[in-house]
């Protein structure tokens, strides 16, 4: 049986040295893109914990904190406390209490003192909060993130856009359409008062 061999005369030899040379260019050029690659995720990383250090809204508290305003407005739905029994709204409670103090919050945050929060939303395992309200006869949504339970994950899809608080309008094909978004407190309340200069008031 006779083995393999190459034609001397034949292009064979050629074409390996030219295929083995494109190998080794394409492996070099790899070791380029996994070089930028992570420097690539070194930069965003430190852009990520350089928004977690100096980003932060005002005004604002911890989940648990939060979580308990929540309470408060499934309370009013229901009637009933947290235990099943009939509530007094009259009285105060931890629920009550934090649930006024956030609502005032927003009202400065926003610069409208007839604000009223209707909802509050947990977004994304507590990395933010949707705050829900309706304003002459308009349905909207503020997102506030919890600045420091943003995920570097969440940071990579979603960029600066995480840290950033969101006013939504609630439209008629069921969607919520972004009206405007920063990263800067003082900079909602323009972005509230030309949303309510377009016809709102």
């Amino acid at each position: 049986m006779m083995g393999f061999s190459w034609d001397d005369d034949s292009d064979h030899k050629e074409l390996l040295t030219k295929f083995e040379r494109a190998e080794r260019r394409v492996k070099a050029k790899q070791e380029q893109i996994d070089d930028l690659t992570n420097e690539r995720d070194l930069l965003e990383e430190q852009a990520y914990k350089m928004y977690k250090k100096h980003i932060l809204h005002a005004g604002f508290h911890s989940p648990s904190y939060i979580d308990e305003a929540s309470d408060w407005l499934d309370m009013l739905k229901t009637g009933k406390d947290m235990d099943g029994n009939k509530i007094d709204r009259r009285k105060n409670c931890d629920q009550k209490t934090n649930y006024e103090v956030i609502n005032r919050s927003i009202q400065i945050l926003l610069g409208d003192d007839k604000i009223k929060i209707d909802s509050i939303i947990e977004y994304n395992f507590g990395e933010a909060y949707e705050y829900g309200f309706a304003y002459n006869g308009k349905a909207y949504r503020l997102d506030i993130p919890i600045v420091e339970n943003v995920s570097l994950k969440s940071y990579h899809d979603g960029g600066a856009y995480e840290f950033k608080i969101r006013l939504f309008i609630h439209e008629k094909n069921a969607f919520y359409e972004l009206i405007g978004a920063t990263l800067f407190d003082a900079e909602v309340k323009t972005i509230w008062e030309k949303e309510k200069n377009k016809g709102g008031k």
